[in-house]
């Protein structure tokens, strides 16, 4: 058999333990020579080939010639977001991880070598979050940011442990969402009636859905002799373009459409035929149940300009648009809706996690249990 070049790695049967060996080698960031990296022993022949090329790879490579000793946790956070994170999450996360490094977690410890990191540095940078007057959940988000990049670290054998694990997240105090009333949920809607805001209000805050799914709503996901609504895709939108995707669970969902919204999403159809008309062939999208009034995908910015505009009017509280989603919920949940069919119609992978973010509504919950219980007939 030939002997490899070098920089192709080995591959070699080992008669004694009867398994396959992978190996690389690498020159040293100094010049020093070539080093050379056992990649494991392996059951297969191809499992062996399996892990060579990926150590061949542009991020293979990457990894083996890092060195925790020596690269600062700057070096190691900016080489993550470019190699591992912008091809593994979403624009908007990308940004997301990128502003964090970039304003937060940097500044503070981006100088410790990678080895040299533990907990009482990320405890020095929670404390630091806070400080400046960060809100505890967006100081979780940051830390967040940070365990996600050293959970790669550690799967990529750089440093043994990842020392986020043992720190604890900022707890939350006061209200972390601000719930309307049924009285103000009408005010929001009647003040939008007869506008293209009017199916949107009433679907946000009856049924729910995540702003990135109301974006990329389709007509073809609506089922008028069915009643049925299907929940199959986000689009978000950010200043290069829009971004789609699949739901944030992955997962397609049906949802039984109540009379009401029927018939509110039956208008709004007429009303948005009526515009695509009055554009004259300049409609972009007619695909879509809620775009912007050229016909393309409504931007996150230009509905919370809206929303806050028909807030006033209808004189609510200074709630976020998605608010509208925990209106929804919290409704449901207080009609008596079971939490398994709310957090189908949510959108939750796990129900238990729907009565932990709404535990507010547990109290009235067990108030009309004991009615319930109060009306049998012994």
């Amino acid at each position: 058999m030939a002997k490899n070049a070098n920089g192709e790695g080995s591959i070699s049967y080992d008669k004694r333990r009867k398994r396959w060996r992978a190996r690389v080698s690498y020159p040293a960031r100094d010049g020093s020579g070539a080093i050379r990296r056992h990649l494991g022993w392996f059951k297969t022949r191809d499992e062996a080939h399996a892990a060579l090329v990926e150590a061949l790879s542009r991020g293979g490579r990457r990894r083996l010639t890092m060195d925790a000793d020596r690269t600062t946790l700057a070096e190691y956070f900016d080489d993550w977001l470019e190699n591992t994170a912008r091809v593994n999450v979403t624009d908007g996360t990308y940004r997301q991880y990128s502003s964090h490094g970039r304003d937060h977690i940097l500044p503070a410890i981006g100088t410790e070598k990678l080895s040299d990191l533990r907990a009482i540095h990320v405890r020095m940078l929670k404390q630091e979050l806070l400080d400046k007057g960060l809100a505890p959940k967006t100081a979780a988000y940051v830390l967040g940011t940070l365990s996600t990049a050293l959970n790669q670290a550690v799967e990529d054998e750089l440093v043994p442990k990842n020392p986020g694990r043992s720190v604890k997240k900022p707890r939350e105090r006061g209200t972390r969402m601000r719930i309307l009333s049924e009285a103000q949920t009408a005010a929001l809607i009647a003040g939008a009636k007869g506008t293209r805001f009017e199916a949107f209000y009433a679907v946000a805050s009856k049924l729910g859905p995540r702003y990135g799914e109301f974006a990329g709503l389709m007509w073809e996901d609506v089922d008028f002799g069915r009643r049925a609504l299907t929940i199959r895709r986000s689009v978000s939108t950010y200043r290069a373009g829009e971004r789609w995707s699949p739901t944030k669970t992955g997962e397609e969902r049906e949802i039984l459409m109540p009379r009401s919204i029927e018939s509110v999403l039956t208008r709004h159809r007429a009303l948005q035929n009526e515009e695509r008309l009055a554009a004259k062939g300049e409609w972009k999208n007619p695909k879509l149940v809620f775009p912007n009034r050229t016909g393309g995908v409504s931007r996150h910015a230009a509905v919370f300009e809206n929303f806050k505009a028909h807030r006033a009017r209808a004189d609510l509280p200074d709630v976020r648009f998605h608010d509208l989603r925990h209106t929804a919920i919290t409704l449901m949940l207080r009609h008596g809706v079971d939490v398994r069919t709310v957090a189908d119609i949510a959108g939750h992978k796990d129900p238990a996690m729907t009565l932990r973010v709404y535990a507010h509504v547990l109290p009235s919950m067990q108030e009309r249990a004991a009615d319930t219980i109060d009306s049998y007939g012994f």
